[in-house]
């Protein structure tokens, strides 16, 4: 399933890093205020979302979109993990 949000559309190593700080259980206020700081994310939301920051529903549906992702991995994974 391809993601399409405002946080998908983030170059990868900002993602990766966003997902590092997900992980690590950081706050979702902190976080939109590190992520809405970056240059990328800035440039971004100028260029393909009238401006508008990323929000906190933006990354509660990027986090649910990780434990979609995540559960469906498991889910491929589990005939392996009797072998």
């Amino acid at each position: 399933m391809a993601r399409n949000g405002k946080i998908a559309k983030l170059p990868k190593e900002l993602r990766a890093e966003l997902n590092k700080r997900l992980d690590d259980n950081q706050a979702g206020p902190k976080l939109l205020d590190w992520l809405n700081a970056r240059p990328e994310t800035q440039r971004l939301v100028e260029q393909q979302f009238g401006a508008e920051p990323v929000n906190a529903t933006n990354l509660s549906q990027w986090r649910r979109g990780r434990r979609r992702a995540s559960s469906r991995r498991n889910r491929r994974m589990k005939p392996f993990k009797s072998i």
